[in-house]
């Protein structure tokens, strides 16, 4: 067994240098003739496929019922730097991808939207994609030093934020959301010294806020986790009028769980930050 697949609908799984099969309920599993492997549920019920062929260069999604009949062919020919964007938001059961125009794209499976263009954004080549907490999509170039910044949209296609690239040499690079989309922080660790700011950049800002080193007695951390406490730290969450009024302590906001960054094709994979 090479993947395995586990949702509501049913359960997918693809055989190590093999076929992938699809089972829906309690029924007996059945084996898919397209090449590939099961990549997520989405909230429509439905499965969405990569399409990829052993030996060939080129990659392609597609949508299954839990029965295994093909629904819709979502893109094809796809080279592997722009199949490494996707991503699998599976707190809103969306999948999201690039196509070879630039086209930004989610699907819910059964409902399929175009949210933006990377190149109208002023974005070339092709952008690392990845989604925060509370669905805000964010776009920036991977070449060196982020020399265009980096773009972040609301999950409809509006701007957030638009960012300018760091002055100096930067090494990492890391974000985080706010609950409710009120704040963005993102991290920037320089060349030499391994030094991190983290910064705090509100909806239709170019600039961030530098946060200092020790907001409210909370250490800055250099991970996704450590960044949204520091999001919450410095930027709580509203609390509702009449709320936690009989001495309950108000919910805890962990971090997003995310899916795997490693995806079985090769010769690329994918890392996808909070």
């Amino acid at each position: 067994m090479d993947w395995i697949l586990a949702g509501r609908p049913g359960i997918a799984f693809k055989v190590h240098l093999g076929p992938w099969f699809i089972a829906s309920g309690r029924g007996p599993e059945h084996r898919v003739a397209a090449a590939g492997w099961p990549e997520m549920w989405t909230r429509s019920g439905n499965l969405v496929v990569v399409l990829h062929r052993p030996g060939s260069r080129s990659f392609g999604y597609a949508v299954y019922s839990p029965s295994g009949t093909r629904l819709a062919t979502l893109a094809t020919g796809l080279k592997v730097s722009v199949a490494d964007q996707r991503v699998d938001d599976l707190g809103a059961g969306m999948f999201w991808y690039l196509t070879a125009g630039g086209d930004l794209v989610r699907t819910d499976g059964a409902t399929t939207a175009v949210i933006a263009n990377t190149r109208a954004l002023g974005l070339t080549g092709i952008p690392e994609v990845s989604v925060l907490r509370g669905g805000l999509v964010q776009l920036f170039s991977v070449s060196t030093n982020w020399p265009q910044g980096q773009i972040i949209l609301y999950p409809d296609g509006q701007l957030y934020a638009r960012i300018p690239p760091p002055r100096r040499q930067v090494a990492a690079f890391g974000e985080s959301a706010s609950p409710g989309r009120r704040v963005v922080a993102y991290i920037l660790t320089r060349e030499p010294g391994n030094r991190a700011t983290i910064l705090l950049v509100r909806p239709g800002r170019r600039t961030g806020r530098r946060v200092p080193d020790r907001p409210r007695g909370l250490a800055l951390r250099c991970s996704p986790a450590g960044l949204a406490r520091v999001v919450a730290a410095v930027h709580p969450p509203r609390r509702p009028c009449g709320a936690y009024r009989h001495g309950g302590q108000p919910p805890d906001h962990p971090a997003p769980v995310h899916p795997p960054g490693q995806r079985p094709y090769g010769p690329g994979s994918r890392h996808l930050l909070a």
